[in-house]
């Protein structure tokens, strides 16, 4: 948990700090994505072999995407992640839905659970998946929720 925090702190420095050192790192990364697919996944599940290859090239080429004309998006993000957010949680009065697993180490499910006492009208899903097999596994949950709270 404290290494995940510490990766998105030195992401935000570098952000703030070395955008172009930054955007530049991500354009590697989307270059190694493209040549090797896997170590996208790696970084969002504990068993990349696990992950059907179909969906292993759906995370790469969504990676690749966010940086393949410039990497300016997912620096600010870096940089925008960091800061406190400028609204108060209380004032949010849509029913949420979250879905999150308990060996995520990409977004620890505590912050999660911080993040659902906060919200006047939230339902969290915890299971025993990490980050990336909990977005596979509950995809079409994900889907059917979304589509039946807009009618």
């Amino acid at each position: 948990m404290g290494e995940t925090v510490a990766t998105q702190q030195r992401l935000a420095t570098l952000a703030r700090r070395t955008p172009r050192l930054l955007g530049g790192l991500f354009r590697t990364q989307g270059w190694i994505a493209n040549r090797w697919p896997n170590t996208v996944v790696s970084q969002f599940t504990t068993d990349p072999q696990a992950i059907p290859n179909m969906d292993v090239h759906l995370v790469a080429d969504d990676f690749i995407e966010a940086v393949d004309r410039g990497a300016s998006g997912a620096v600010a993000e870096s940089r925008l992640l960091a800061n406190p957010w400028t609204f108060d949680l209380t004032d949010v009065d849509v029913a949420t839905r979250l879905w999150h697993g308990t060996q995520d180490e990409t977004i620890p499910v505590d912050g999660v659970r911080e993040l659902c006492e906060s919200l006047s009208d939230a339902n969290l899903s915890v299971h025993d998946t990490d980050h990336l097999t909990t977005l596979l596994a509950y995809r079409d949950s994900l889907a059917e929720s979304g589509t039946r709270d807009r009618t």
